[in-house]
């Protein structure tokens, strides 16, 4: 029984540690797809972002992610943070300062002591700032160091092999043992329904099962002597 409590919490371990492992993979996966894609991925209304510059310091710095949502212009007001294509067709996420009364905003960076020069009309405005999204920013570091690199794929990888090689250790010393006490309690080794028996209940069903069949291993000792 102890055995098998031990498998049950080595199979655990494994399992934790692949889920780890497979999330890891799956956010490097998609990081790196976004800091490949110009640091924007849409889906619909939908865009995620990652910040490149510093102008919204100290609300986000250079690689953190954001997701914004595509709203009416009605809708926005002075202090909403929003993502606008400039004249130069790069994307800037700044906040609102002012809005005018034809649907066009004045917009400055956090960081930044003066607004930007020019004004944000409605057609130029991709969606306004949702949520933040610090983790996976945190990630993209981690993954630019190669010390970050090992310690978050590499490490649970080799986890993974230490665990499944001390089961794979315990398995076979276990198996050794239960041939050496069939063999030695005077039953056949080659019945794999008695192996089943004694790989689910252990030593106790060896024994009660010799003792249904009038075996000793005190006895066959002598008998191997004689």
């Amino acid at each position: 029984m102890r055995h098998q409590r031990r498998n049950k919490y080595i199979k655990a371990a494994n399992s934790l540690l692949i889920m780890f492992v497979l999330i890891s993979l799956t956010l490097a996966v998609f990081v790196a797809f976004l800091r490949g894609s110009g640091a924007r991925v849409g889906f619909g209304g939908v865009n995620l972002f990652r910040i490149v510059s510093g102008s919204m310091a100290p609300t986000y710095s250079p690689g953190d992610y954001i997701l914004t949502v595509k709203t009416d212009v009605e809708k926005l007001r002075v202090g909403d943070i929003i993502a606008f294509v400039d004249s130069a067709g790069e994307v800037i996420v700044h906040r609102i300062y002012e809005v005018g009364g034809d649907q066009s905003f004045l917009t400055r960076g956090d960081a930044n002591p003066v607004g930007d020069l020019q004004r944000v009309l409605a057609g130029q405005i991709v969606g306004r700032v949702a949520l933040e999204l610090p983790g996976l920013g945190y990630i993209d570091l981690i993954l630019q160091d190669v010390g970050g690199f090992i310690l978050l794929m590499v490490m649970p990888v080799l986890a993974i092999v230490a665990t499944e090689v001390v089961g794979l250790v315990s398995t076979l010393r276990r198996q050794r043992s239960m041939c050496h006490l069939i063999k030695q309690y005077g039953l056949d080794p080659a019945d794999e329904e008695l192996c089943k028996l004694i790989e689910k209940y252990g030593e106790d069903a060896l024994r009660r099962i010799a003792a249904g069949q009038g075996q000793n291993p005190v006895e066959n000792k002598d008998k191997e002597v004689r």
